[in-house]
C-alpha cells in the first residue's frame, strides 16, 4: 500500500474502529444505519444505545445514539481526524466550511490532544465541537450512564 492511502485512510480508520469497539464492549449495539430505535434493533431497555460506523456512505465516521429513559435519543455525529499538523487540519475545516459530511464533533486521537486549543477556535466558527477519542468515549458513556474506564 502506498503512503497516501495508508496515511489518510488506514491510520484514521484505526481510531474509528477502536472507538466503535470500545462503545460496543460497553453495551452499545451495532446498527446498520443511524437513528434506529431499540425496538427496531430488538434490544432491551438495558441497552445504552447504538453505534453506526461510516454512515451515509462515509459522510462521517461514527454515529452514536444514546437512548435515554424518557424515550429521547441524543445523537453524536463524529468525524475522526488524524492530521500530523493541526494547522493543516484547521485549514481543511475552514476550507470545508466546517465538516463537509455533517458531523457535529471533530475527534482526534488522544496523542493529538495538544491540537485541541487551535481546533476549538476554528471549529467554534462552524458550531463544531472538538474532543480526543478518549474524552469523546467518556462523554458518550457518561450520557448513557455506563462506565467508560
Amino acid at each position: 500500500m502506498t503512503r497516501g492511502p495508508w496515511r489518510y485512510t488506514t491510520v484514521p480508520g484505526l481510531v474509528e474502529i477502536a472507538l466503535y469497539d470500545a462503545l460496543r464492549s460497553r453495551g452499545f449495539v451495532a446498527a446498520p444505519e443511524p437513528c434506529m430505535s431499540p425496538v427496531t434493533l430488538g434490544v432491551g431497555v438495558d441497552c445504552p444505545g447504538a453505534v453506526t460506523v461510516w454512515p451515509y456512505e462515509d459522510a462521517y465516521d461514527l454515529h452514536v445514539d444514546v437512548w435515554h429513559r424518557d424515550d429521547e435519543t441524543e445523537s453524536f455525529l463524529l468525524d475522526i481526524k488524524d492530521f500530523t499538523s493541526e494547522k493543516l487540519l484547521a485549514k481543511k475545516i475552514q476550507a470545508d466550511g466546517g465538516d463537509a459530511g455533517g458531523a457535529k464533533w471533530i475527534v482526534v486521537p488522544d496523542h493529538r490532544e495538544a491540537s485541541l486549543p487551535l481546533l476549538r477556535g476554528v471549529c467554534a466558527e462552524f458550531n463544531l465541537n472538538v474532543a480526543t477519542a478518549g474524552d469523546m468515549g467518556e462523554k458518550i458513556c457518561r450520557r448513557a450512564r455506563v462506565r467508560w474506564a
